[in-house]
């Protein structure tokens, strides 16, 4: 009877082992979000395609979790190519995104229009994508600069092909080419 209590202790201290183990490879965080709470999963590498009135749209991720009403994307890189071929990369540290995709908020975006000869560079507080409307919102402003010109816009929009539209306080500032 001794051996038979040696081996069951052998095997739940085995069975132990490996499961801290488990737990560690898989590496569970349970402090969660703050606002959140805690996910009901976590994924590294996240990439999703999705085509918009002829824009392509591709977003990556590093880390995603999934919550029981949202998804919170952290490390994000998105790249917009409109149906013309212009090419708009953005990034943000992180946001959210609804399940079915149909709504994004961006946290402290950036971003370019990949274009060696004429690039346009943009930064904003606040980036949140409609898709029931397809139109990304600013609705505590952007701001877009190039070699040539300065603009900011205490709101914008910016819908598909690349249309950018600046409303409610709008400040240019021309800049003089060097010569």
């Amino acid at each position: 009877m001794s051996g038979n209590k040696l081996i069951l202790g052998a095997v739940l201290l085995l069975a132990l082992l490996w499961g801290g183990f488990l737990y560690r490879d898989m590496h569970i965080e349970d402090e969660g979000h703050e606002e959140y709470g805690t996910p009901e999963l976590v994924v590294r590498g996240l990439d999703l395609e999705r085509e918009v009135s002829g824009d392509v749209w591709v977003l990556h991720s590093k880390r995603a979790e999934r919550y029981e009403k949202i998804n919170r994307l952290e490390a994000i890189d998105v790249t917009f190519t409109t149906a013309q071929g212009d090419v708009w990369l953005m990034e943000a540290p992180e946001g959210t995104v609804t399940h079915d995709g149909s709504e994004i908020r961006l946290i402290d975006p950036s971003g370019r229009r990949k274009d060696e000869k004429d690039p346009v560079f943009w930064t904003a507080p606040v980036a949140r994508w409609d898709g029931k409307e397809e139109v990304w919102f600013f609705p505590q402003g952007i701001h877009l600069w190039d070699e040539s010109v300065d603009v900011e816009g205490s709101t914008g929009t910016l819908r598909p092909g690349g249309r950018i539209r600046l409303e409610k306080g709008v400040t240019v500032l021309w800049k003089r080419p060097e010569r």
